[in-house]
């Protein structure tokens, strides 16, 4: 049996339920920044690269851009999964997720991106996370409405043939 007493532990719990909830605040809070940053000016860090031919030069190494040497690489996708992480059977974390509008950022971020590897993936999984037994998480993904299709580059790219989606590089000839 431990000598301390049981409102040691007991306190000792509530610091460490107090310390993520406010990790999860200022993470949530600096993603919500770092994706208006990203909308506002298309030509920043923290816009995310969504143009299929620019994904593919970045693969190959002809690319202007830097984007893996850049400070923001890979930044967001950090943020995200580790709210995804903190949410997990959390509820304060996955309320406080909606009330700061953190849940919506996170919405936003369920998109492929060049500078942000897997950034969908773990969207994916951080709107699960703050879903799980949370009726009211669920109401809002419930009571979203669609407006209309959301401008996306990658489609534009594509071209639908015969039900069927080819992806041109541009390297090979039409046929």
């Amino acid at each position: 049996m431990s000598d301390r007493p049981s409102s040691c532990i007991r306190t000792r719990s509530r610091f460490h339920a107090g310390r993520t909830e406010r990790c999860s605040w200022n993470l949530g809070c600096l993603l919500r920044q770092l994706q208006t940053l990203g909308k506002t000016d298309r030509d920043n860090i923290f816009a995310p690269v969504q143009s299929i031919g620019e994904i593919l030069k970045v693969k190959q190494g002809t690319s202007e851009l830097n984007i893996e040497q850049d400070i923001s690489y890979s930044l967001k996708s950090a943020l995200v999964k580790a709210l995804a992480n903190l949410s997990y059977r959390n509820k304060k974390n996955q309320n406080l997720a909606r009330e700061m509008d953190i849940m919506a950022a996170i919405l936003d971020c369920a998109n492929l991106d060049a500078r942000n590897p897997l950034i969908k993936e773990w969207s994916i999984l951080a709107i699960r996370n703050l879903c799980e037994d949370n009726l009211e998480n669920q109401k809002f993904v419930a009571s979203l409405t669609k407006v209309g299709d959301a401008e996306n580059s990658l489609i534009t790219e594509y071209t639908a043939e015969g039900g069927t989606i080819r992806i041109r590089d541009g390297s090979t000839a039409s046929q």
